[in-house]
């Protein structure tokens, strides 16, 4: 073996190693449940934005479990929810009311008119529901700090592209990560009934007897009518994105890694045995000759793109934050001086009296069973306070 072919082999074998590592399933499974676990924390807290955002009590509840008494109530506060609608319209009204989604220049030829691109995109992209995607990702970026969306290949929309949103604490990738684009493996979470589930074996050809097992698994009495917890994994390998679809109860993947396919092609030119007449004996033999066909694109990144609420200096994606943050303070300080002033009252406005003789117990505080009625002559003088 001469010198040049060493590193070509070498690299090979790397490159056999990369993929094997990614596809086998017993070997990425560790790497995928570590950074499940690694997320949990993130995901708990998302779980108690969402609550502090909607701040809700039964105050009944709470006079029965002794925290509130009989004559005290509780008034939330929802500043976090109020800004967030505050700081809506202007990022809607900027996505809704625009003549136009993208602004298109022709890099070649800058006097090329683009307008009738730009209204063909516009139409194509303004799908029935497409804004809700968009209003969802926003409203996610500014109560957590960020949220994201995934754009899909859709033959069902107009441009066969499709936008989804992923929301927050559904993206799972390293806490510490800084860009998406340069993780080496990133999850998204999804929640799908069995009947999805079953249905993604014909729609997008998961493991049959993969999602039987699963679905088995599931059917016992404490897992009726749950949804069931599966993952879509995102891996770059030699520079190529694959896909793979994982559960953590699962023995296999529900669906093998492949390359990820965006709708996206290109024309290469291939040589192609075919019959042609020899130029000097006119004679029909097979000739390879070069025709130009139409191959899949190979996608270098993941199909998925992040919005930051705020920038600033702070480098991981996961530490950023929003509204519930900020707000949280200043909506536990509002909701209880209110509480605190509506009880005020409403016990300043109660009335309270005593005997104006005393009646021997020697000072001892004691309740008398007597009920203050309006319109009528008590026995012994009161003193009201």
């Amino acid at each position: 073996m001469d010198e040049t072919t060493q590193p070509q082999d070498n690299e090979l074998v790397e490159k056999q190693e990369e993929l094997s590592e990614y596809m086998d399933f017993d070997k990425s499974r560790i790497r995928i449940l570590a950074l499940i676990n690694a997320w949990k924390p993130q995901q708990a807290e998302v779980e108690s934005m969402r609550k502090l955002r909607y701040l809700t009590a039964n105050v009944e509840d709470l006079q029965a479990s002794g925290i509130l008494r009989q004559d005290e109530t509780f008034i939330p506060i929802r500043v976090i929810d109020a800004t967030i609608r505050r700081e809506q319209p202007p990022f809607i009204n900027f996505l809704t009311q625009s003549r136009r989604l993208a602004i298109f220049d022709c890099l070649t030829q800058l006097s090329v008119d683009t307008q009738q691109l730009e209204r063909d995109y516009t139409r194509g992209m303004t799908y029935n529901g497409w804004d809700l995607t968009y209003f969802k990702c926003l409203d996610g970026a500014q109560l957590m700090g960020w949220d994201s969306i995934e754009i899909e290949f859709d033959e069902s929309k107009p441009l066969h592209v499709g936008v989804d949103h992923i929301g927050n604490g559904n993206l799972i990738f390293p806490v510490d990560a800084i860009n998406i684009q340069a993780c080496d493996t990133i999850l998204r979470r999804y929640e799908v009934t069995k009947a999805q589930l079953k249905d993604f074996v014909n729609r997008f050809g998961f493991e049959e007897e993969v999602v039987e097992e699963l679905l088995e698994a599931k059917s016992q009495p404490n897992h009726i009518d749950q949804n069931i917890v599966i993952y879509k994994r995102w891996c770059r390998i030699d520079g190529v994105v694959y896909v793979s679809w994982f559960s953590e109860t699962s023995t296999e993947w529900l669906k093998k890694p492949v390359k990820l396919f965006l709708g996206r092609k290109r024309q290469e030119q291939q040589m192609e045995m075919q019959l042609a007449p020899d130029p000097v004996t006119g004679v029909v033999i097979p000739t390879l000759v070069p025709v130009m066909k139409w191959v899949d694109e190979d996608e270098t990144n993941y199909n998925v793109r992040v919005l930051i609420y705020t920038l600033s200096e702070q480098p991981a994606i996961a530490q950023c934050k929003g509204r519930g943050f900020f707000d949280a303070p200043k909506q536990e300080a509002q909701s209880g001086l209110w509480t605190a002033m509506i009880n005020g009252t409403v016990r300043a406005s109660n009335v309270y009296a005593s005997p104006a003789q005393d009646d021997g117990n020697g000072g001892k505080l004691a309740q008398a069973d007597v009920d203050l009625v309006h319109g009528v002559v008590f026995s012994k003088p009161l003193n009201f306070w």
